[in-house]
């Protein structure tokens, strides 16, 4: 089943900062779950200038909200105070996708 998530970064003068020092380690692990079949695609949210991140939006291929709520309590932008604003949405993929 699809779920979308979209998360919004906290805004306070750390923040981007708290992103660019786990970055790696987040991308890490969307790439392994990627290989897994379990992340379709990911998308950085950028300013309006677009000059930093300020969220990201990921698409998922899970069985359960269980799954969902798992993969946060270990994403390292959830444990390092990155994303503050996190909202998922199960979806439904349209005919011909």
């Amino acid at each position: 089943m699809p779920f979308t998530l979209i998360a919004y970064d906290h805004t306070d003068m750390n923040a981007y900062a708290r992103r660019l020092e786990v970055r790696e380690e987040h991308l890490e692990m969307a790439e392994t779950m990627r290989i897994d079949g379990k992340l379709l695609y990911a998308v950085a949210l950028m300013d309006q200038f677009q000059e930093k991140i300020i969220g990201s939006v990921m698409v998922f291929n899970l069985e359960s909200k269980e799954e969902i709520d798992q993969y946060l309590a270990e994403e390292v932008y959830v444990k390092n105070n990155v994303w503050d604003q996190i909202q998922v949405f199960p979806g439904k993929v349209a005919p011909g996708f």
